[in-house]
């Protein structure tokens, strides 16, 4: 037509097709690419041809390289091209290659990838695909495939290489491809699998940069699964005509099936990628189409159509209004009113802040992500009256914060979260409080205080009650630094060993202080009432304060008993004043005949024999190196045996001694013995004087009768 003028270009070609699905691949940036990768929609933004990941050998003295390129490609990626120049006749080994980890009897491997030559002559003594396994730095089994039969002028082929892990130590599996000598050679889309059977072609799974770019690829392999063939037309072409000018590039890949008999089959799947621009006078339309799903813009001078599932800005824009069912973006910042105050939201944090003089906002709050403690613990915060920042390790301090923590695993079982006033972050991200309270995830509450007091206030009743969870986990502990204190402006103090049981609320107490001081009188008493049936009284009155401590019933009305090993007394003190007193009269026993009754004894205590007992055990045991102790080492005692003592001396449950009866016997037979004395002496005394009046009657009469003996004396021959 004389009105239009048409420019077309248009490639075919047909190659072997693998779709099956099979193990994942092993190799690392098997698109020998490196990807942009937006910060907030994840989408990938641009491709670089890179060999990250690869290593390579270029040996010393040859020239040549080794680059990833996207002039040659198949389907798409990248490929890695190896050029090799002045090796002469010795063989030099260029080429890639990668590691990955690999263990004894681990099973079979696989490695396949596409070859491209443009004049395989010149492939210098061959290339190869080569698998071998080292220990450390050790060779072991290796096999490879030699390319230089397989390679056609021009076309993309495959080859590949299988092994076997050996029964022996090794560490990794390495994957090589390289050229003996001289040429140029194109690899694409290599991958290293573990099994014996090459599937189709993905790239490793951290290598997809998102979730819908992984499903897609693994989708269309499924889809193309049955068919091992595949015809690819590239056309594009510029049309002008005197209304419009359209340009134009479309890619159709057809899949098809091979029959045994050499036939096609009848069933094909056709994937069409195409782009068209469309200049009008008044408007300008731009479509870009693949396997069915299309984006497009339409531009006239009142509109801008932009039809896609995903529409990705990149710059400042400005906007009157945008309405919208969500709006995502990197930094959204509301308008600022009088006061200065706005919310700014950027990524995934939200800040309140203000605007103070000339000093730019101020951060007044926060709403967002933290960053994950070493355990990846997914946490999230909200913080008022400062802001979180994770350079700043004290822009947090005085700020309320709020956080949550959950495991990685989303295991809200174990969730925690705190709520209090921060001082300062840790370079790990976690807070330091100044003072908090904390709910752990079995439901415990944890309330601290870092620097001050935690006080409690209330009108009312405050009260703790740990009965509801069992036993063995329903304990108060209050634990004091250095003192305790406990006030009660009436007075009393309550100890009871369970709830109230109304009338009887008294036998339940298991102790009650009762300072009756409260009321005013600083004579009344101080009672601790133990249990319902003992009280020690402290009396303040003068008439009783030296007494000192009383031990009185439950009810503080009369003196009670005390059980105690030993007593160690400067004086002793036995009331016993007629006012406590009745039927006075005296005593009826025989005193000597009782203190005659009484039979002394010797003995050890038993208490005090087993600790001998207990103490040769631990020497023996080798808990104590000192020598055995024998009977010697236990205190002999002296007394009464109780079963044994008088009936008038015995008490009621003939167990105990008791010392005053026992002294008063003994002075009462005491006296007896004296007044015994005192007749006995007026006896000797009245017996003395009768022997002295009885002698002196016979010295007289002994006398009288020497004089009378003189008297007669016969006369003198």
């Amino acid at each position: 037509m004389n009105n239009e003028i048409g420019l077309r270009v248009k490639s075919s070609e047909m190659t072997d097709y693998i779709a099956n699905l099979g193990a994942e691949n092993e190799l690392r940036n098997s698109a020998f690419e490196t990807k942009t990768i937006h910060p907030t929609t994840g989408i990938i933004t641009g491709r670089t041809p890179s060999l990250d990941k690869w290593g390579s050998n270029i040996p010393a003295g040859i020239g040549g390289s080794i680059v990833a390129e996207a002039t040659r490609n198949r389907e798409g990626y990248n490929s890695a091209k190896i050029v090799v120049t002045g090796a002469g006749t010795t063989d030099r080994y260029t080429g890639i290659s990668q590691n990955i980890p690999a263990s004894i009897s681990s099973g079979d491997y696989v490695f396949g990838a596409w070859f491209y030559v443009q004049d395989k002559a010149l492939i210098d003594n061959g290339a190869v695909i080569k698998l071998q396994f080292f220990n450390g730095s050790t060779g072991s089994t290796s096999v490879q495939t030699e390319l230089a039969p397989k390679l056609i002028n021009n076309k993309w082929v495959y080859a590949e290489v299988k092994i076997t892990a050996p029964a022996t130590a090794i560490t990794v599996l390495r994957a090589d491809i390289w050229v003996r000598r001289n040429g140029t050679l194109w690899v694409s889309q290599p991958m290293l699998q573990y099994g014996s059977n090459a599937s189709a072609f993905m790239e490793h799974p951290q290598d997809y940069v998102n979730y819908d770019a992984l499903i897609g690829e693994v989708a269309k392999k499924v889809a193309t699964t049955d068919y091992n063939a595949k015809i690819s037309t590239i056309e594009s072409s510029i049309t002008q005509a005197n209304n419009k000018i359209d340009l134009r590039v479309l890619a159709t890949d057809v899949y098809k099936k091979t029959e045994s008999d050499g036939r096609y089959g009848s069933k094909a799947i056709v994937d069409t990628h195409e782009s068209s621009i469309t200049l009008l006078k008044n408007q300008i339309i731009s479509k870009v189409e693949a396997g069915g799903i299309a984006s497009a813009i339409n531009q006239t001078a009142q509109s801008v159509l932009i039809q896609a599932s995903k529409i990705n800005l990149d710059g400042a824009v400005t906007a009157k209004s945008i309405e919208s069912g969500r709006l995502a973006g990197v930094t959204i910042s509301t308008s600022t009113n009088s006061t200065g105050y706005f919310v700014d939201m950027n990524q995934q944090n939200i800040s309140l802040k203000s605007n103070v003089g000339n000093t730019g906002p101020i951060t007044r709050g926060y709403l967002g992500f933290m960053p994950n403690l070493p355990d990846n613990t997914v946490r999230t915060a909200l913080v008022l009256g400062n802001n979180y920042d994770n350079t700043n390790r004290l822009e947090v301090n005085g700020s309320l914060f709020l956080e949550q923590q959950t495991p990685k695993w989303n295991n809200y079982d174990l969730s925690n979260c705190r709520i209090g006033m921060a001082r300062s972050r840790n370079s790990d991200g976690s807070i330091n409080m100044k003072s908090s309270i904390k709910m752990g995830y079995m439901g415990s509450i944890e309330m601290r205080s870092e620097d001050s007091d935690i006080d409690i206030d209330a009108k009312g009743h405050i009260r703790m009650n740990t009965t509801r969870g069992g036993k063995s986990l329903n304990d108060i502990q209050i634990i004091s630094g250095t003192s305790m204190s406990l006030d009660a402006y009436n007075g009393s103090w309550f100890l009871n060993s369970s709830s109230s049981k109304g009338a009887d609320d008294w036998r339940i107490r298991t102790l009650h202080i009762n300072d009756k001081r409260s009321g005013g009188n600083t004579q009344a008493d101080v009672d601790f009432r133990m249990g319902h049936l003992v009280t020690l009284r402290i009396p303040q009155h003068p008439d009783y304060t030296k007494y000192g401590m009383e031990v009185k019933n439950g009810t503080g009305t009369s003196l009670s008993n005390i059980h105690v090993d030993k007593v160690y007394l400067t004086q002793n003190m036995w009331e016993s004043t007629r006012q406590v007193k009745t039927a006075i009269k005296e005593i009826k026993v025989d005193a000597l005949e009782t203190l005659m009754q009484l039979q002394p004894k010797q003995y050890y205590r038993k208490s005090e024999m087993q600790k001998l007992y207990e103490k040769r055990e631990k020497i023996v045991a080798g808990k104590y190196q000192e020598p055995m102790p024998t009977i010697k080492d236990v205190p002999l005692e002296y007394g009464f045996i109780a079963e044994e003592m008088p009936e008038c001396l015995a008490t009621e449950d003939r167990k105990t001694v008791s010392a005053y009866p026992l002294m008063t016997i003994g002075i009462a037979g005491t006296q007896e013995v004296y007044k015994k004395h005192l007749a006995l002496e007026e006896i000797v005394k009245e017996q003395a004087n009768q022997l002295a009046i009885q002698e002196d009657r016979i010295a007289r009469l002994e006398e009288l009768l020497l004089q009378q003996l003189i008297d007669k004396k016969p006369e003198q021959p």
